[in-house]
């Protein structure tokens, strides 16, 4: 299935922090500490230095931030990213990276002057002080930025009616309601430009669990560690914040993920146009060493998410693409909001044990992934579903509602109606074109 973890397990890293030493009469001064991705040092990780680490690891353009760089190899890894937006969310548990130490200053005496110790006062003993335990930040949780400070800040949007699940597939499967759980609005200062940074992410405990056509259930929980690109808001309007995916299951023939990614890129006219910025080789796992399989059980065993394609039917080595294009569409009013809603997916059978999304009966991990939703317009379509079967799915077409700025300040999202768009491939029950309603109360 579609969808391995959006970013690795993060790397452990070893640092050593240099010491005071007080030897000879030369001053070195000991690093400091801050939080990863705590790009100014002023102790807290803004959804702008957020952003510019995911920037950093994926090779897009985005202001130096050597505080993203925790091992100081040099690069932004994923799970340098992880760290950055971890503190992002909680500054006051988050892991830390130490600044390098400032060029020592040189006090000692002139060459040749030596100036005598007391009589019978021993030298003083060097003193070295011993780096921290652990890299985790114990200070105090930085406070929530205030109006003020010109933050948006974070809201919750709990689902109300008319929020719902539209799947489109081979069996004829009617809309699932959304009808319980609530997403995380999270957005930053408005700049200069009357756009603020924003994303989105589902709360604990999730939605409701969808039962799809009887056979399994879709369980949607918060995220475990990925996290998805991040959207924004336009206050003033004008900003052209549609969304447009073209999902293809049979593209051509791939050797790995990563061989299916770069024809991916081609294939959608970019790397950045393509969704999650992965392809998928059908008869490789999603996640981990991304082994080559025949089922999704065989990937679960292993710890590397599903298996891409439908299980024993011998179709390996198709590369599946979905592409995106964020600024589709006409120019928003101002409200418009885009994100990528950050969620974590598995599946299991039905009937199980009886009890839907307990975590006992898991089939299939599909793991942390998007959904990327618009109060704009949205379209989507699926070309070749079941490697070429039926005709295309779709297209799936809906349109959302804008907020205001000033509203989503105060804490009132209740005019916000996001619409979004996804494919999942191979299911149990073939390929699935999912279309996505959130209205918020």
């Amino acid at each position: 299935m579609r969808f391995g973890s959006l970013w690795r397990h993060p790397l452990l890293f070893a640092i050593a922090l240099a010491a005071t030493l007080a030897v000879g009469g030369s001053a070195v001064s000991r690093a400091e500490a801050v939080c990863v991705g705590d790009c100014d040092g002023d102790g807290t990780v803004r959804i702008a230095e957020a952003q510019r680490c995911v920037n950093l690891a994926n090779g897009l353009p985005a202001d130096a931030c050597p505080n993203a760089d925790q091992d100081r190899d040099g690069t932004v890894a994923p799970g340098e990213v992880d760290l950055c937006l971890k503190a992002f969310r909680d500054s006051s548990t988050c892991a830390m990276v130490f600044t390098p130490a400032p060029t020592h200053t040189n006090t000692l005496p002139p060459t040749n002057t030596k100036t005598p110790l007391p009589t019978n006062t021993a030298p003083a003993t060097s003193t070295v002080t011993a780096p921290p335990p652990t890299a985790t930040n114990t200070r105090s949780p930085s406070p929530t930025p205030t109006a003020t400070e010109g933050s948006l800040g974070k809201h919750d949007c709990t689902v109300d009616t008319g929020s719902k699940l539209t799947l489109l597939a081979s069996l004829p499967l009617s809309p699932l309601p959304v009808n319980s759980g609530s997403v995380a609005i999270d957005c930053g200062a408005v700049g200069a430009d009357g756009n603020a940074a924003c994303s989105c992410s589902v709360n604990t405990p999730g939605f409701n669990a969808l039962s799809i056509a009887g056979i399994f259930w879709a369980c949607v929980k918060p995220a475990v560690s990925g996290a998805c690109p991040v959207g924004k808001i336009d206050c003033d309007g004008g900003s052209q914040l549609g969304l447009t995916l073209t999902g293809n299951r049979k593209i051509g023939t791939c050797t790995s993920n990563n061989d299916c990614t770069s024809k991916c890129a081609t294939h959608c006219g970019g790397a950045q146009f393509v969704f999650t910025g992965k392809g998928q080789c059908e008869g490789f796992c999603t996640d981990g060493a991304q082994s080559a399989c025949l089922t999704d059980a065989g990937c679960l065993g292993l710890g590397q998410g599903s298996c891409n394609g439908p299980d024993n039917v011998g179709l390996g080595n198709i590369c599946d693409c979905t592409c995106l294009d964020s600024g589709a569409g006409s120019p928003g009013p101002a409200g418009t909001m885009q994100c990528q809603l950050a969620f974590n997916l598995t599946v299991e059978s039905i009937p199980g044990n009886g009890k839907a999304c307990d975590g006992a009966d898991v089939t299939i991990t599909i793991g942390d992934t998007c959904a990327p939703l618009t109060t704009t317009a949205v379209s989507a379509i699926e070309n070749n579903p079941n490697n070429g079967g039926p005709p295309p799915f779709g297209p799936f077409d809906a349109t959302g509602t804008a907020g205001s700025c000033a509203a989503l300040q105060s804490g009132d999202t209740s005019a916000i109606a996001f619409r979004g768009a996804t494919q999942f491939y191979a299911s149990t029950i073939g390929d699935i074109l999912t279309g996505l309603a959130l209205n918020c109360k």
